[in-house]
């Protein structure tokens, strides 16, 4: 359903229609995300090992 109204958006508007439908739908979505879930009850703390590693080029 996405792609044909996506398609018949660009057709009749132009493929700069599709940003008139896609950011009010992706802030609403951010914000009742936000609504929704609960807030973490603590932050996630990552040990400094970790990140560095992960930053590290494999080869």
């Amino acid at each position: 359903m996405g792609p044909s109204i996506g398609g018949l958006l660009i057709a009749g508007f132009g493929w700069r229609a599709i940003f008139l439908v896609g950011v009010p739908l992706g802030l609403l979505t951010l914000a009742l995300t936000m609504r929704v879930l609960p807030a973490p009850p603590h932050p996630l703390r990552v040990p400094h090992a970790a990140v560095s590693t992960s930053r590290t080029p494999s080869g």
